[in-house]
């Protein structure tokens, strides 16, 4: 499955000819999908010469949870090399603000 997953990712790679200096921005909630989707791009950055970075944002919905999983996201991402773009929205503003798009 690995070896199939790397291969359909670098075939549209370069179906969209992504290659050097070109910039890459994973959205990274460190749930598997995402985990998986970063270290397939981490694996294939050195052969495209694609930039890569990651972008995570805590809801600040589930306690400790969300703090552990802020912790998990900064040390995949620094243990890759991969530069992380945070936002952290306080605790409560979705219940102060419903409705409200952060676009």
């Amino acid at each position: 499955m690995e070896n199939k997953l790397i291969k359909s990712v670098s075939d549209n790679l370069k179906k969209f000819k992504l290659g050097a200096g070109d910039r890459v921005i994973v959205a990274f909630s460190g749930g598997r999908d995402s985990v998986t989707l970063l270290d397939v791009f981490c694996r294939l950055r050195s052969t495209f010469g694609f930039i890569l970075e990651a972008a995570y944002v805590n809801h600040n919905l589930r306690g400790d949870d969300s703090l552990r999983e802020a912790e998990f996201v900064a040390g995949f991402t620094a243990d890759r090399g991969v530069p992380l773009h945070c936002r952290s929205i306080e605790h409560g503003y979705w219940n102060d603000n419903p409705g409200v798009s952060t676009e």
